[in-house]
């Protein structure tokens, strides 16, 4: 908090600016040393084996010329953008102060504690009353603590991707030119520097790993990185590369438990900054194009099998099981995820094949888990699981369509004698419980609650399927992207109705019990995080420059 608060920005953001200026000198040397030099003596017709080694020599200077002009300005734009990140962190500290300090609260010298001030004499006669006190306080300098270790933690990761930046820029090779492939700092530069740090693949060092880490979370939120990071990667390529970090070739089981929650982290900012990036109603975004490309990839095996009789057969995953490891986090855009969870749906009925099922299991061995955050404690090969929880994340929890979306796989989940619905809605809750002062009991039982309240949900949606359809719950089946459902000898085409309640000619009631599963999910956050609002927040990492 200290290195924070005094931090001079003033001086990278002069530092930027001298670095810019010598970009521009460079770039008028760079046009005269052509036009001037090479041009001149090009055009001289000079011949003969002098001129045969001066040319070349005269070109590299110009070459190098405009190399060194790149990295200066790539330097520049580095500087720049770490000091307005430092900058905000800085302002967004000194606010957080000013509310403590007019709270009557102080914070220590390092952001580490805040304090609260001391009762009057009556407070503290009052046992009852104290108790209140203390509880209120703690809960308010809690609050407080957490938002200044979040602010830390960003002036730290800009801190750690400005160091990152300047050595991959300021590099040079065997002859000691100046680096013409820099990349420089802002949304467009950093999105093309984590999509070749993505291609490295599972050849990722650790502080590669940190770097791809710190660009993902820092731009999470941005259009302009997300849309061109995963234009750059491609549907298929970020298939690959997550099955490449975690898949069965790689493997988790072995690494130390600093790499695994850098894994752990990785899966939730690819979800994050996809989300972002499909979202429609941000500019730019990906295409409809891109994203029937991964529906595409995601119902294929990601590499051929080999022939039988090639010795020992690798284990191939499909790419949607994949894909539901990644879809586990972020805010999605019914536009984008919808189609992604009904081609789910109608690729897990083909699943009825023991022998050679359609998603291939990986078996007992847990080295091809592609869903390491732990929602549900499953390795991810069923991607329907992930699927629920995406829904349980959707961006507009109203949407008809989601909801009916939402409803057929809870009734499938039921329907086929899974419980991943309770699983995911009581995950919703625990999720939202992070960090809070809520105890592990508390928690626990919010949670089997909400699972509980899920799995009757999905009960009555597959209940309601059988009712509608008369011969089995596919009789609810999606076809041709319409759900039509039967109640009453009336036939409904709206999506938005496929599955909206027990059928009242069965029950007499015709609540819109399927709707439990996502306005569970949702309910439960909302009711964890309104119960959390005396949460504790850890102090800044260790390891955390701004945070010590």
């Amino acid at each position: 908090m200290h290195d924070l608060s005094n931090a001079k920005v003033d001086v990278l953001t002069a530092a930027a600016t001298s670095w810019e200026q010598i970009a521009t000198k460079l770039r008028a040397m760079d046009g005269e040393w052509n036009s001037v030099v090479v041009a001149k003596v090009n055009g001289s017709g000079w011949t003969g084996k002098s001129s045969e080694l001066a040319k070349p020599a005269l070109q590299r200077g110009n070459d190098q010329l405009g190399a060194a002009a790149t990295e200066a300005a790539a330097i520049a734009s580095v500087l720049g953008e770490a000091a307005r990140d430092i900058q905000a962190a800085k302002d967004k500290a000194a606010a957080v102060v000013a509310e403590v300090t007019a709270a009557g609260y102080t914070v220590s010298p390092d952001g580490g504690t805040v304090n609260w001030p001391a009762p009057d004499k009556a407070t503290v006669h009052d046992p009852e009353a104290s108790r209140t006190y203390q509880d209120k306080c703690r809960a308010k300098a809690e609050g407080f603590q957490r938002r200044i270790g979040n602010v830390l933690r960003e002036a730290t990761e800009a801190d750690q991707r400005a160091c990152f930046a300047l050595r991959a820029d300021a590099t040079t090779d065997k002859d000691g030119s100046f680096n013409a492939q820099a990349v420089g700092g802002g949304p467009e530069a950093d999105a093309k520097r984590a999509a070749q740090l993505a291609a490295k693949g599972k050849k990722l060092t650790d502080p590669d790993l940190l770097e791809l880490n710190s660009l993902l979370a820092a731009h999470g939120g941005d259009p302009v990185f997300t849309t061109r990071f995963y234009e750059t990667v491609g549907p298929k390529g970020l298939l690959v590369f997550w099955d490449n970090m975690v898949g069965a070739d790689s493997g988790v089981g072995g690494v130390s438990d600093a790499r695994l929650q850098q894994y752990q982290d990785l899966q939730k900012n690819l979800g994050t900054t996809l989300a972002t990036a499909t979202r429609t109603s941000n500019q730019p975004h990906l295409s409809d194009q891109w994203a029937a490309d991964l529906r595409k990839a995601g119902a294929e095996l990601l590499s051929e099998e080999p022939p039988v009789g090639m010795g020992t057969r690798p284990y191939i995953p499909r790419g949607y099981q994949v894909l539901a490891g990644i879809l586990r986090t972020g805010n999605y855009d019914p536009h984008f995820l919808n189609p992604i969870a009904e081609h789910v749906l109608q690729l897990d009925a083909k699943d009825t094949n023991r022998t050679r099922p359609f998603w291939p299991d990986f078996g007992g061995d847990k080295r091809g888990i592609f869903n390491i955050v732990g929602q549900d404690g499953a390795a991810g090969y069923q991607p329907l699981t992930g699927i629920l929880e995406a829904l349980g994340h959707i961006v507009d929890s109203t949407h008809k369509d989601t909801l009916a979306v939402a409803q057929d796989v809870a009734g499938q989940q039921w329907d086929s004698g899974r419980s991943a619905s309770g699983n995911s809605a009581a995950q919703a809750v625990r999720d939202a419980a992070v960090g809070s002062g809520l105890s592990g009991k508390d928690i626990n039982d919010l949670a089997a609650n909400a699972g509980h309240s899920a799995v009757q949900g999905g009960a009555a949606g597959a209940v309601a399927n059988r009712t509608a359809g008369g011969k089995g719950w596919r009789g609810t089946a999606v076809r041709g992207g319409v759900a039509r459902r039967r109640t009453g000898g009336r036939v409904h085409g709206d999506r938005g109705r496929r599955l909206s309640g027990l059928a009242g000619a069965r029950t007499g009631r015709g609540p819109e019990q399927g709707h439990v599963l996502v306005q569970t999910a949702h309910g439960a956050r909302h009711t964890a995080r309104s119960a959390a609002a005396h949460g504790s927040a850890g102090r800044p990492g260790a390891g955390s420059r701004f945070g010590r």
